[in-house]
């Protein structure tokens, strides 16, 4: 599916959708708990359905009642053939999952997902007892045992909250972080969400300890993804139902776009533990008169799209300028930018970035490969409608 839209402010403001880092991590925690669950999700997601589908493969028996979910602890179900789409946070947290359930499972996947790193998780696995094979689809079968894991944090956060979850399964734990850890944040997510269920977490310096004990029973609302609501936040619209004492890392979002509110100067914004903004926050760059220098970018060649590649495309498609590195993309903002055609890549960021520069443009955008937001904001065309945004879809 394509797109146009048309230059037009957008205007009014409107609710956050539920955050999927915080849906998929307890929907995951309830089908690990003692007994049933009551979830709240006002949005989906092709990444929340590949998580649901999948606990349901593993063996939970998941019911939904309008917004409500209604999630039964996963069975003794012995093997299980798990599809994860397109979403790598469901592979990597479900892994060691199905590994400290000492199932057989297959897990398999598509779009960029089979190129997206494992072996860090995988080799860890094996050293704890479980069998896994070295390519994609990814087979295990075995036992994970508790104990002391050690686990390089420097390529992704979600294999430490993959084993943080698997651990209270198997009687607690300690998992050693070796290297720097990126995207902190999102750990802090793992640790409140496991908190929510009862469980905690002890941390020391280089390390996380859980304790034995199961995950309890919750009835509650997964909060706001601030992660989506930057789109529009970035537009200067309203968004309501965000929680401003998060752990989610992206409500940093605010105060970087008060940050790119400075004209005529150069600015660095470091995006290491906020990867998912950098799409949106090279369109705002593109639009302010200076020279914007996004770093410590690297792991964003390893999201949906090669994201730095992806990025400066999508800003030098539309008529700004920009370039990239390994590790960084710098931006001379020029105050405007001239509109064109845009691909999505496949990636959600890129197509919903695109959308919102298009009340910057002084001609049309056209995005291909426009549905490619329905991995995680399928609303988002409705939505920017709703705010005055000119759509036609072709």
């Amino acid at each position: 599916m394509d797109v146009v839209i048309k230059p037009q402010k957008l205007q009014g403001e409107i609710d956050a959708i539920t955050s999927k880092s915080v849906a998929h991590r307890m929907l995951i925690c309830a089908a690990l708990a003692e007994k049933e669950s009551i979830i709240k999700i006002n949005s989906l997601s092709r990444d929340i359905e590949a998580t649901i589908s999948a606990l349901q493969s593993l063996g939970a028996e998941i019911e939904r009642k309008g917004n409500l979910f209604l999630v039964k602890p996963i069975s003794d179900k012995e093997e299980a053939f798990v599809d994860c789409n397109e979403s790598g946070s469901t592979l990597r947290f479900l892994v060691p999952v199905a590994a400290s359930l000492g199932k057989k499972c297959t897990f398999t996947g598509r779009g960029r997902l089979p190129e997206r790193p494992m072996k860090i998780l995988l080799d860890v696995l094996k050293e704890n007892g479980v069998k896994v094979n070295d390519t994609f689809p990814i087979e295990i079968e075995g036992q994970l045992k508790g104990g002391k894991y050690f686990i390089d944090g420097s390529v992704s956060s979600q294999f430490i909250t993959g084993l943080l979850m698997s651990l209270p399964r198997i009687g607690g734990g300690e998992i050693v972080i070796e290297n720097k850890l990126e995207s902190r944040s999102y750990i802090d997510i793992t640790l409140s969400v496991m908190e929510d269920f009862g469980v905690h977490v002890t941390e020391k310096e280089n390390s996380f300890s859980v304790e034995n004990k199961r995950f309890s029973a919750v009835n509650k609302t997964a909060e706001g993804d601030w992660s989506n609501a930057a789109f529009f936040l970035a537009a200067g619209i309203r968004v309501n139902n965000l929680n401003e004492n998060s752990k989610q890392g992206d409500r940093k979002i605010k105060q970087i776009l008060s940050e790119l509110e400075k004209e005529d100067e150069e600015i660095f914004i470091d995006v290491s533990d906020v990867p998912d903004l950098v799409p949106i926050i090279s369109v705002k760059a593109a639009v302010r008169k200076g020279r914007t220098n996004i770093i410590n970018a690297a792991r964003l060649k390893l999201k949906e799209s090669d994201r730095i590649l992806s990025t400066v495309s999508m800003i030098n498609s539309l008529g700004g300028q920009a370039e990239g590195t390994d590790d960084s993309i710098i931006i001379n903002g020029k105050g405007k930018l001239r509109g064109g055609t845009v691909s999505s890549f496949n990636d959600h960021r890129i197509a919903m970035s695109a959308g919102i520069a298009a009340q910057y443009c002084e001609k049309e955008v056209k995005i291909l490969g426009a549905e490619a937001v329905e991995k995680s904001y399928p609303d988002f065309y409705e939505d920017l409608k709703k705010l005055g945004g000119i759509i036609d879809v072709m």
